[in-house]
């Protein structure tokens, strides 16, 4: 094993977190014979007994006030989040019309090799006259009530040859 691997799980190895038994040999066996890692072990290990012995530490008188007072100072307010203007969010909505517009897939519309669309598949239907509907003006909506009835209408008109045979 190089130092570099070594040193790469070095934190892994201190906190028994190695669950491969070859690596564990393997940096346990160099931990043995190289005297670089083995000081930088030591080193490590000398530092962990001096916190423990410390025990706790007692901040000075006025540290917390200082540390809240310097968060106060260096806090940034957020800025406020400003809406685009309707006129860019209109460009930008044209702009993405634009954009599928002109880099819409347009391969399968035209196909050199393909046969002519017959004659009566390319019609366009007919359209059919929509019914007569009476109309009803404002104010006569405003007046209507559930009593009022609705004036029946004949809808179709009688042929001009039946008016004439009824009236004989």
């Amino acid at each position: 094993m190089r130092c570099s691997q070594f040193k790469k799980h070095y934190s892994e190895f201190r906190d028994s977190l190695i669950t491969s038994p070859v690596l564990k040999r393997e940096m346990e066996h160099h931990l043995a014979i190289c005297e670089r890692c083995s000081r930088h072990n030591r080193a490590f290990e000398h530092g962990l007994y001096l916190i423990r012995e410390a025990g706790d530490i007692e901040p000075p008188s006025g540290f917390h006030r200082s540390v809240m007072r310097s968060v106060k100072l260096n806090a940034r307010t957020p800025e406020p989040v400003v809406p685009a203007p309707p006129a860019i969010a209109a460009a930008a909505m044209l702009a993405a019309a634009v954009a599928v517009f002109v880099f819409e897939d347009n391969t399968d519309s035209f196909d050199p090799g393909a046969q002519p669309i017959p004659a009566a598949v390319r019609t366009l239907p007919q359209s059919v006259p929509a019914p007569q509907i009476d109309m009803i003006t404002l104010t006569e909506l405003q007046t209507f009530t559930p009593e009022t009835r609705i004036p029946e209408t004949d809808d179709e008109e009688e042929p001009a040859d039946e008016q004439a045979s009824e009236a004989q």
